[in-house]
């Protein structure tokens, strides 16, 4: 199948990361009770498929870093980052759009001070928070030796350029530190010729609702039939057990994808059968 439009919103907590990453002019800190370390490494790659089967582009995430939010972070003396992404509360529960948006500052590992471009990387200046749990753990990992990797957390659009799933970035929150990247690096992949068409983006609400209406024969059924819900599962490789729900608008069938929520489009036919299906329990 192919569509190359606007098919879903996302909410984006993805190791992005190469999969191969070095730290470079790795320096500790250790006086007056202050203890942290200081190194260069990569945040994020572009324009090679990961192992989520996405794809992101250096001129959307330029874009996202040029905005007064981020740009006020650095110059004020870094941009900071969590330990880990933020998770539920309880098991299989979504996280709220706020919970997303935050940074937790008792939750910091390390603050990113230069974030650039260097051929398709985004690389940085990092240094780990002495005034944290996560930053101590963070600085003391590497000085045994662990080489940290990262993730961006955004709100995201996907759409399919010549039939590859591209993340079009549209507001980051952050990186966070994680255990397992997604990228490989570019070198390990042949380049081939896209072919990109451009699209209006489809109108929807900057941040979807996160609560949820489980219905899991409608679920089912609207994954089984519904064009856009079914290249979203097949490309992400995603089943039926992945649907959990509808957005309130009833506009986007919910998936789970990881630590990732996609909120996908629904055609018109597929929002009939869930108006009926709701309106068959009066």
């Amino acid at each position: 199948m192919r569509l190359d439009s606007n098919i879903g919103l996302v909410y984006i907590s993805e190791q992005t990361s190469p999969e191969v990453n070095t730290v470079k002019n790795f320096d500790v800190y250790d006086k007056n009770g202050i203890f942290y370390v200081d190194f260069v490494s990569c945040l994020h790659s572009f324009d090679v498929m990961n192992r989520n089967s996405r794809m992101y582009k250096w001129p959307n995430i330029e874009q996202c870093l040029k905005t007064e939010r981020i740009q006020h972070y650095l110059s004020h003396g870094g941009w900071f980052g969590e330990e880990n992404h933020p998770t539920p509360r309880y098991k299989n529960m979504p996280l709220s759009p706020e919970r997303i948006q935050d940074i937790d500052m008792s939750n910091t590992s390390h603050k990113m001070l230069n974030p650039h471009n260097e051929k398709n990387l985004l690389v940085s200046r990092i240094q780990s928070d002495a005034g944290t749990a996560a930053g101590m753990n963070l600085a003391r990992k590497m000085v045994q030796g662990f080489i940290p990797g990262f993730s961006c957390r955004a709100i995201a659009s996907m759409m399919l350029e010549g039939g590859k799933p591209v993340v079009n970035v549209r507001k980051i929150i952050t990186y966070d530190w994680v255990l397992y990247q997604s990228h490989r690096e570019a070198e390990q992949l042949t380049s081939e010729p896209t072919k990109f068409v451009k699209k209006e983006p489809t109108m929807v609400s900057e941040y979807a609702d996160d609560v949820v209406i489980p219905l899991k024969e409608i679920l089912e059924n609207i994954g089984n039939t519904d064009v856009n819900a079914q290249i979203i599962m097949e490309s992400f490789d995603l089943t039926n057990d992945d649907l959990v729900g509808f957005s309130p608008s009833k506009k986007h069938i919910i998936m789970r994808d990881n630590d990732n929520m996609i909120y996908c489009d629904i055609d018109p036919t597929s929002r009939n059968k869930l108006y009926d299906y709701l309106r068959s329990f009066g």
